[in-house]
């Protein structure tokens, strides 16, 4: 899986990517992409079929995919399956990884927020933590544009799509705009306190009936992620740099320079204790 992300990752992936935009959705074949791909699938065909052999019904994502493709009136098989399943681990694990990386990176230069959200996560309460979490993804969404193909010819505010054509919907030009949020390109977690961040106007998952299938779960997972790290360490800025820098290499929009922080351990009243590297 290391071997398939690191492919993905890369600039080259993100080239290809670029192209097929240009080739209106024809994929140019990668060779590496296919051999690491193929070799995820097969582990995955392999605990497939281990599973169906002994009849093992562990409590995971794999069983509960199983179970629900099991359940249609026209199955998928295990190609399907483990391809499906292969999609589903990298982006829960590139969605996820790339916040955490942003909030890292925000709030060790931010110390008035990071420390209301320290006094927050101390009192139990997730008001703030929630907030701190939507104004990361609005300033820095793990994917900055999403695209949609016209399946007929429509009006855009008098513009005519012919079908076909692709829109190409710049999410983070969205998130910048200052009649929308308010001193746009500063990290102010307070402007979603009270209040849920607006469907048309926060997309950091997409938007529509395509929407991103696991924006409720990449949520949660960066909330508990969080809070757990905040109850446990104290983050501190490695440098004096400002945050916010962002790789123009990299497939999706993580920190230049990969966020390093410093963590030091809390002891049991709170106090920072010696950093630990």
């Amino acid at each position: 899986m290391l071997a398939y992300c690191g492919v993905t990752e890369s600039p080259s992936f993100l080239g290809v990517g670029l192209v097929t935009m240009a080739l209106r959705g024809r994929w140019v074949p990668i060779p590496k992409v296919a051999r690491t791909a193929a070799a995820v699938d097969a582990i995955v065909l392999e605990e497939i079929a281990e599973r169906r052999r002994t009849g093992s019904r562990p409590d995971d994502c794999l069983t509960m995919f199983l179970e629900l493709n099991e359940q249609e009136d026209e199955p998928h098989d295990d190609a399907f399956l483990a391809r499906s399943m292969r999609g589903l681990m990298l982006a829960g694990y590139a969605a996820t990884a790339v916040t955490l990386g942003w909030l890292a990176d925000y709030l060790v230069h931010q110390p008035d927020a990071l420390a209301a959200l320290e006094e927050s996560v101390d009192r139990g309460e997730d008001g703030y933590l929630d907030a701190v979490v939507a104004e990361a993804l609005r300033l820095r969404p793990a994917l900055p544009v999403t695209g949609r193909r016209a399946q007929r010819a429509f009006n855009l505010n008098g513009l005519l799509v012919p079908p076909g054509a692709y829109i190409v919907i710049a999410i983070t030009a969205l998130h910048q705009r200052a009649d929308l949020h308010p001193d746009p390109l500063a990290f102010r977690p307070e402007r979603f306190l009270g209040s849920r961040p607006e469907t048309h106007t926060w997309l950091p998952f997409g938007g529509g009936v395509h929407r991103c299938l696991g924006d409720e779960l990449a949520l949660f997972e960066a909330r508990v992620l969080l809070r757990t790290l905040l109850q446990h360490r104290r983050l501190s800025a490695v440098d004096a740099r400002p945050g916010g820098r962002a790789s123009r290499t990299h497939p999706l929009l993580v920190p230049a320079g990969g966020a390093p922080v410093v963590l030091s351990a809390r002891d049991r009243t709170g106090q920072s204790a010696p950093p630990n590297g």
